[in-house]
Formats: structure tokens, C-alpha cells, sequence
């Protein structure tokens, strides 16, 4: 997955951060790695470089998954407890 991550990342830089499909597979990459903070920033980049309605279908699938994702996590460590709640 770091070969993925490397290999869209020095895309972007070659296009000058404007590549729609590399920063969406950045995206994907990092989701799949389990950073879903990284993953929704580069998702949201997206939003301004979309070109066309497939495009931009695809990107809400992405966008309203990992927002999903982020609130099962957030529900996750809510769950967690406490330190001082656990000495009571």
C-alpha cells in the first residue's frame, strides 16, 4: 500500500496537485490503511477537481462511506471507558 501512496502522491506533484483520479486513489489508499482523517481531507480536495457527473457520483459514494466510517469510529471510543470511570 506505501508503493500505492508513493507511486499517487509524485502524481500529484507532477500535476500540480490537480489530478482529480490521483487524489481520489490517494484517498482510497489511505482509507484502506485505516486513516479515514486523511483519506476524508483528500476526499473533500476532490470535490474541487471533479470533472464530470460519474466523477462525481463515485466521489459521494466515497465521501458518504467514510463519513459512515468516521462516525462508527467516533461511537467506537465513546464506548471506551473512562480511566476515572473505571477506578469508581
Amino acid at each position: 500500500m506505501n508503493r500505492a501512496k508513493e507511486h499517487f502522491e509524485a502524481l500529484l506533484r507532477m500535476t500540480n496537485d490537480q489530478s482529480y483520479a490521483a487524489t481520489h486513489n490517494l484517498a482510497l489508499a489511505y482509507e484502506a490503511q485505516g486513516n479515514f482523517a486523511k483519506a476524508n481531507a483528500l476526499y473533500q480536495q476532490c470535490l474541487t477537481r471533479v470533472k464530470n457527473p460519474s466523477e462525481h457520483l463515485e466521489l459521494m459514494l466515497s465521501l458518504n462511506r467514510i463519513k459512515h466510517t468516521l462516525a462508527q469510529e467516533n461511537i467506537a471510543i465513546g464506548q471506551i471507558p473512562k480511566t476515572s470511570q473505571m477506578l469508581k
